[in-house]
């Protein structure tokens, strides 16, 4: 399992108790593309901060899925345009 060192903030924009926590010195894109999904997870809750709720590592995980999935969507051009979505949304409104 590669080994994560963090700086700065803690997820969910709180400031960490210890330094180190928050932003990734290695590119965890390149990293997790590589691996199984329970690696993915399991990285995932290891970068966490020790003191990380429940809570806190379920929205990171399910954060990561979301951002996971657009990419996906992006990497086979199911995109759309911010007009046509600008309008998908006025129909919301109706």
């Amino acid at each position: 399992m590669p080994e994560f060192r963090f700086q700065g903030m803690r997820p969910g924009g709180r400031v960490g108790g210890q330094a180190g926590e928050g932003r990734l010195e290695r590119n965890m894109s390149d990293i997790r593309e590589k691996m199984n999904i329970k690696e993915k997870m399991t990285a995932g809750i290891q970068c966490q901060p020790e003191d990380a709720t429940y809570e806190e590592i379920m929205r990171e995980l399910a954060f990561e899925r979301m951002i996971e999935r657009g990419m996906e969507d992006s990497r086979n051009e199911r995109v759309i345009s911010n007009e046509e979505m600008e309008r998908r949304i006025r129909t919301w409104r109706r």
